[in-house]
């Protein structure tokens, strides 16, 4: 077995390539730091080609017509707080599954792996809410949405935008019938290897119970508000057992744990390949103050005439007209991306060398001095929302890191 690709930076590990190889003759297999990457067996291989010309990764994207730009936030304050931030994905699923359709989207599996599913019921659909800071497992999934599709079902896709633009090569190659087909594509931050989040709850599951680990929130609202970024660790169905934690949090949004082709992405700009776009609408208090809310707002760039269509007939949403530079101010994922971090390269042979209880404290702030750090600023917060507004305690904070910037 050989690997497909040479240069990790131009492979997402969409696995496009694999599922569409006529002689199977490729599989996905993680590298030492747990990224899937496509291999080739030269015994099967019949050097057809299907597998570069699939390769959509890097491309030249079609540039968008006229997009318009939505904040929105469900109704249901309490189906809002299920979601990460306004909880429009469900409102989109809800509307597909109510037709009869079936949705795919990332999803946590009983044993925590982090995988796309399929689901037909708003019961299934539940495990596909919330984010997950984790490269998902796409083996075999575009697949059974093609068959989906070829039985003229409705089908609701949602994935970031290599995954997305992976399956529109896929029923190119194919020729499948999309018109049955809508696409949600995440303003995506990258994404982390499956083995350090693997790891990580290995990690957590030795450090806090014998109880198996039943449930895992990679952000949860409820302890910490929209802006925080807090992990729920709960170790009981009843949820007597329940810790918290921003080691994950800390790794992740540091990218030292990130997929190499993250820093090449060519999806990180304005132009979209999916019918509709979703996200965190960052910096709605500047934007529509009044629409802000601690509970979450969605950013949603209509990108085709189809999703038009879908978004405008949705019911349960309360809706304002924005632009695309409002919903990109903060979103440096639609400006160009990030590079990666210095230490990036040390990071992974650190994790190699000493395991992740090491890069823990060393990249994840697990030290004792940011564990005493984390409880004052959180006794401080606590007491901050017994006498003021959560939106100006956010603005004052941001305002003073803004200062910081400048100065």
């Amino acid at each position: 077995m050989e690997s497909v690709f040479l240069n990790k930076n131009l492979c997402c590990g969409c696995g496009v390539c694999g599922q569409l190889c006529p002689t199977d003759a490729i599989r996905m297999n993680p590298d030492q730091n747990g990224f899937f990457y496509p291999l080739i067996d030269p015994n099967k291989c019949v050097d057809c080609g299907s597998c570069s010309a699939s390769c959509s990764f890097g491309r030249p994207l079609q540039p968008s017509r006229k997009q318009s730009v939505y904040a929105a936030k469900l109704e249901d304050v309490e189906e809002r707080m299920k979601s990460q931030s306004g909880g429009v994905f469900f409102a989109l699923a809800k509307k597909i599954l109510s037709e009869g359709g079936v949705v795919y989207g990332a999803g946590m599996a009983d044993d925590l792996t982090v995988r796309h599913m399929r689901a037909e019921t708003l019961a299934e659909l539940e495990t596909l809410r919330m984010s997950k800071y984790v490269q998902s497992d796409m083996n075999g999934i575009f697949t059974k949405i093609g068959e989906d599709l070829q039985l003229n079902k409705q089908v609701l896709f949602s994935g970031t935008p290599c995954q997305i633009d992976a399956f529109n090569s896929f029923t190119k190659n194919k020729n499948i019938d999309t018109s049955n087909y809508y696409s949600i594509d995440l303003i995506c931050f990258g994404v982390a290897s499956p083995k350090l989040y693997d790891d990580y709850l290995n990690y957590t599951q030795q450090r806090y119970s014998k109880i198996p680990l039943e449930k895992f929130i990679f952000r949860d609202k409820l302890s910490n508000g929209w802006h925080g970024c807090v992990e729920k660790i709960i170790f009981s169905k009843t949820g007597e057992n329940i810790y918290y934690s921003t080691i994950y949090a800390n790794i992740f949004f540091s990218l030292v744990g990130h997929r190499a082709s993250c820093f090449s992405c060519p999806y990180a700009k304005t132009e979209r390949c999916s019918d509709i776009t979703i996200g965190d609408f960052w910096g709605i208090e500047e934007a529509i103050p009044d629409f802000w809310d601690e509970t979450g707002v969605s950013a949603i760039i209509i990108n085709t005439s189809k999703g038009e269509v879908l978004f405008h007939d949705l019911s349960g949403l309360l809706v304002r007209e924005s632009n695309i530079a409002d919903c990109s101010k903060k979103q440096k994922c639609l400006t160009g991306g990030f590079d990666a971090p210095r230490d990036y390269d040390a990071f992974w042979r650190d994790y190699h060398r000493y395991g992740f209880e090491y890069v823990s404290r060393k990249y994840g702030k697990n030290d004792w001095r940011h564990k005493v750090l984390r409880k004052l600023k959180y006794a401080i917060k606590k007491t901050l929302i017994l006498f003021f507004p959560a939106q100006l305690i956010y603005k004052i904070k941001h305002g003073i890191k803004k200062l910081r910037r400048q100065g």
